[in-house]
């Protein structure tokens, strides 16, 4: 695959270099398998946000860190670094290049500095959202730019939330919260036409991270726990009601009826009508 890149550049005046922040570079780039940067030192700060695929990165500590989706690294004013995509799964890369002399204190809030580079499961959808409208505007940013530094700003103020729970530190305790949302999601609402990207919507995660951790920490696929939250509701309802197959069928999220009767055979060994004449409460 070739590389796709859009990409829009801005020349800050001595004036706007002077405060607290300024933007000289942001872009999207779908990367082939060639894709190198460095060794390099750069004279800005770039935020790299990973949106698929995978790569490498190395700078101070991190010696060939790989990043995944969803994960984020930062590269510090001459600080050599040197990244570049992975041959077998290349990755799509989101960026901004800025400056400024608040950059530093903001930036500790985040946690980051050159041997804390990088940030795990960090990309949510609403800084994916946010990139792309600084995207959007900064060839249209003009003398004040202050559209797209709000947008920076507030992308780094997601980034400091995020950190907290889904940084590297606190890895294992953000995902299993993460996984917990999604969890309790599926229990509240199996009755509906749920599915992967319904549940990536409400949590704010991308399909793959979500799906990654949800089977690392339950042990089993999302679909496997809709299926398998759909069919202990349903073996309630035949114990305790009077309803009929279908009308069962529809109450746990599944429309088809005969569907629905494999699916529970499937999982019990035995067909939804057995099940109701041997465990129904008189």
């Amino acid at each position: 695959m070739k590389d796709h890149i859009v990409q829009h550049f801005y020349t800050p005046t001595k004036t706007q270099m002077e405060q607290s922040a300024y933007i000289t570079w942001a872009g999207h780039r779908k990367c082939g398998k060639e894709h190198v940067v460095g060794p390099r030192v750069l004279e800005t700060y770039k935020m790299v946000f990973v949106l698929s695929g995978k790569g490498y990165l190395t700078q101070g500590d991190h010696v060939n860190k790989m990043l995944n989706e969803g994960d984020m690294f930062i590269l510090i004013p001459r600080e050599k670094h040197f990244y570049y995509a992975d041959p077998e799964d290349p990755w799509e890369i989101m960026w901004v290049s800025f400056g400024g002399q608040h950059i530093p204190y903001y930036l500790s809030l985040m946690g980051l500095d050159i041997n804390h580079c990088c940030l795990a499961g960090i990309a949510t959808h609403t800084i994916i959202n946010k990139m792309l409208l600084l995207i959007q505007e900064l060839p249209e940013a003009g003398d004040g730019q202050l559209l797209c530094i709000s947008y920076l700003l507030h992308i780094f103020h997601l980034v400091e939330q995020g950190a907290k729970h889904y940084g590297e530190a606190g890895m294992r305790t953000g995902s299993e919260s993460v996984v917990q949302q999604a969890v309790l999601f599926i229990e509240q609402n199996y009755y509906m036409h749920l599915d992967v990207d319904m549940l990536c919507k409400h949590v704010n995660y991308s399909r793959s991270y979500l799906s990654r951790y949800f089977k690392r920490i339950t042990g089993i696929s999302i679909p496997e726990y809709i299926s398998k939250t759909r069919i202990q509701n349903a073996k309630v309802l035949l114990q305790k009601t009077d309803l009929n197959i279908q009308e069962i069928s529809a109450s746990v999220g599944i429309t088809d009826s005969l569907y629905f009767s494999k699916l529970f055979k499937n999982a019990t060994g035995t067909s939804p009508m057995s099940y109701k004449k041997h465990n129904q409460e008189r």
